[in-house]
Formats: C-alpha cells, structure tokens, sequence
C-alpha cells in the first residue's frame, strides 16, 4: 500500500514539476527597457501602438504579452474621467540620453560615402522623450465596467473571451511618449556626420517603418515618430474569473508569478471542485467590477 501511495504521489509531482519546469526555462528574458517599466507597474507592449486607452477590457494570451479588444467605451464617458500628467520620475530613468535596444536593425550594403565600411545589419536603439501618463481612478473604473458589462453585446464578448483562456482585464494607466532613433553609439562613433547623416537617416526611417509600423519623421536632423505612441499598460491588478474559475486571475509581474499562474490555471483549476454559485458569479461579469 505504502509502495502504491508513493508512486501515485510521485506521478502527480512529475505531472506537475515537469511541464511547469519547461514553461519556466523557455520563458524569454526581457530587455532593459521592459525592466524598466515593470519596475514602475505598467505591462511593456510588443510593439508601440495608438489605439491603447484607460478604462478599456482588454483580452491577455496566457503569457499576458498581447492585447485584444473585448469591449470599448464611448468617448463622451471616457472624457470626463481621463486624467493626462507628466511623469517626473518616468522622464528621469528614461531621458533621451538613454539609449534602448529597439530589437530593430539597419541593413548597409557597400560602403557609406566617406569610405566607411560597416557590417551588413546594425542595431537601431531609441530613448523617449515628452512622457505623459494617461490614468483613471478607480472610481471611474467601476463606473465604466458596470455600464460596458450590462451591454447585452459587451456581455457576450466577455463570455467569449474568457471561455477561450487568458485573462480579461481593464486598462488603468497608459504610458504615452514620443520615440527618438539613432543608431548605436559604436556604430554612430564610425561614422562621419558631414558626409553620412543624411543617408543614414534615411535608413533608419525605413527600418523602422518597415519592421513596427511607426510613421518616423525628421525634426531638426532627429528621426522620431511621427506622433505620440503608447508603450506600456497598467491594467486592474485583479481581472475576471472565467465561468468555472476557483482562482484569481491576477497578471503576473515576475517570472515566479508566472510559474504559479501557469500550474494554479491549467494543471490544478480543471480537476477543482465546482459549486454551482460559483459558475453563476461567472456567468455574470456585471458583479465583477471590484
């Protein structure tokens, strides 16, 4: 008997410990910039976008990395709860004489005019300037998820996304800036300024527009965006249960966070216990809003 209850606890060790152990080791490393934002509580997004706004319920992929609309708010609610401000100590850790790998490079062929030889890619780094923080209270979060969730077409998107998995949440905090593009400062040291700038320029407009979508415009031989971008999201620490979900959906700030998440939502939640009250509460995001 005693041999039996061993194996069988083992087996259920393993059957945890191993897949959690290989969702730990693959999980990507982040970049200086994402440190740095997580450091001060916003989600860094994938790519920098203009259609990211506060009070929104947002769908998150399972590793809480991508975004999908699930139900907007109208634009005459939302005006009067938008708080917009400056952030002092944003601007301080990210002033534009801080460079960030952008995960974007420039491809030279030949040699620049001048005779400087490069290599064929070369990494394009930005730092951000002109930071603004777009936030709600959350008095105003309430507000505004009661009046989205008791839309009958609101409610069945709800229902939709969190029966497919991954978290559904609300937008808190915007970070909003303008981005500056150079090339690394090696790469930049090589190259004559007289002789190259404009050309390089060029290059880097096209690389980054090629390769995220930012419209890039010269101001006063500077290549930075074209208008204002959001960078991070600080969504509602606690987002939405899913009809049978026993556990809260918190996002996850560290990889440790993520690891429990992982094993609490797909290897413990199935085989839980469910009461009938609990999928009832579910089934009505209505009473959610906390």
């Amino acid at each position: 008997m005693r041999t039996k209850l061993t194996i069988g606890l083992t087996a259920v060790l393993l059957s945890v410990a191993v897949p959690a152990g290989i969702y730990a080791a693959t999980k990507p490393t982040d970049n200086e910039f994402n440190i740095v934002l997580r450091d001060f509580g916003y989600r860094p997004l994938s790519l920098p976008t203009s259609d990211m706004s506060v009070g929104v319920l947002y769908k998150l992929d399972s590793k809480a990395r991508f975004f999908d609309v699930v139900c907007e708010i109208n634009s005459d609610e939302l005006a009067g709860a938008v708080r917009r401000a400056r952030s002092p100590e944003m601007t301080a850790h990210l002033q534009s004489d801080r460079q960030f790998d952008s995960r974007m490079s420039v491809h030279f062929s030949g040699t620049l005019d001048g005779g400087t030889a490069l290599s064929e890619a070369q990494t394009v780094q930005f730092s951000l300037n002109d930071i603004i923080v777009e936030s709600i209270s959350y008095e105003a979060s309430a507000d505004l998820f009661i009046k989205m969730a008791s839309r009958p077409s609101c409610g069945r998107g709800i229902a939709e996304a969190l029966n497919n998995g991954g978290y559904v949440c609300q937008g808190m905090k915007v970070l909003e800036a303008t981005a500056e593009y150079k090339l690394d400062r090696n790469t930049s040291a090589k190259i004559d300024a007289k002789v190259a700038k404009d050309k390089v320029n060029n290059l880097i407009k096209l690389a980054v527009e090629a390769q995220s979508g930012t419209q890039v415009v010269e101001r006063e031989g500077r290549m930075q965006s074209g208008s204002k971008l959001k960078y991070a999201v600080a969504m509602k620490p606690k987002c939405m249960l899913p009809p049978n979900g026993y556990f809260d959906r918190i996002l996850p700030e560290t990889r440790w966070q993520e690891w429990k998440n992982f094993i609490l939502f797909n290897l413990i939640e199935p085989f839980w216990p469910h009461g009938e009250e609990q999928a009832r509460n579910g089934d009505a995001p209505g009473q959610l809003a906390g």
